[in-house]
């Protein structure tokens, strides 16, 4: 259960900075059972609302699909099923739209635009928005591990790569240079993330989750024919990639990538080269 806690209290923190929008929201909510002249579609509207809240902030159901989300890093996104912004706006017109006298409407027009604006949290604060490095708006990593591999392949001649890299650098290089090729399947299979399996085991090791305490990511790059690999230093992978004969081409802000000569491509043979490109 500390775990669970753990992901909702992060996700409270990336989507409501200063609570101020959960607030609006339930009183949204409170507004639309409270009123006396209720359509159809409003009771949908907010029971949906609750049952999802009531379901997302649930420690049982976040520990049953914590793995699905990046291992909870992403479950924030399961809040996008909630349309909050309808839910205010449409509460705030039916508010300001109530039988009364202009002067009330327009007060009330302003209070609630009013706290909207002071609620929210400006995207151009220092904290919250980031200056790009770069214009395909990447981290410096997976660009500079896209160059230094295709320096290497065009300094060693061989046009063969794989790499072998976390989860986050291997999607992000896909959007930049298909050349660069991947192993793995996009069909998501749970039952095979667990460290007693040899996927799991891997999956775990080349995201940060657990040590490579059996010296297996050689061997795994032997046996899905993976030649490259980006990871941050404190991996501590270096010692056995270093037994197996791989070639360090990269060490700087704590980021190494190695490269295998030995390993070739077999699998798909012929199919990738220079000049196929």
């Amino acid at each position: 259960m500390e775990k669970a806690f753990g992901i909702i209290t992060r996700m409270m923190g990336q989507v409501y900075p200063t609570g101020f929008y959960l607030y609006y929201t339930v009183a949204a909510v409170c507004y639309l059972f409270l009123k006396k002249k209720k359509t159809e579609s409003t009771r949908l509207l907010a029971a949906y609302s609750v049952i999802m809240y009531a379901l997302i902030f649930m420690p049982v159901f976040t520990l049953i699909v914590w793995r699905f989300l990046r291992n909870g890093g992403v479950y924030w996104r399961l809040l996008w099923m909630i349309p909050y912004s309808i839910l205010i706006a449409y509460a705030a017109v039916e508010l300001i739209s109530a039988p009364g006298k202009n002067i009330l409407k327009a007060s009330a027009a302003f209070i609630i635009t009013a706290g909207i604006v002071l609620g929210g949290t400006c995207v151009y604060r220092q904290d919250v928005f980031q200056v790009p490095t770069s214009r395909e708006k990447l981290p410096q990593i997976t660009l500079t591990a896209v160059s230094v591999i295709n320096e290497n392949a065009e300094k060693t001649g061989n046009p063969y790569k794989r790499l072998c890299a976390p989860v986050d650098i291997l999607c992000q290089v896909r959007q930049v240079d298909a050349t660069i090729l991947q192993s793995g399947e996009r069909k998501l299979r749970p039952e095979r993330l667990d460290s007693s399996s040899p996927t799991g085991y891997y999956y775990q090791i080349m995201n940060g989750m657990i040590k490579d305490t059996k010296k297996r990511i050689a061997k795994y790059m032997r046996n899905n024919e993976m030649n490259y690999i980006v990871f941050p230093k404190s991996y501590g992978f270096s010692r056995t990639l270093h037994l197996s004969r791989c070639e360090k081409i990269y060490d700087l802000d704590g980021w190494q990538i190695w490269y295998n000569p030995y390993i070739t491509n077999t699998q798909h043979e012929g199919e990738y080269s220079f000049t196929a490109w």
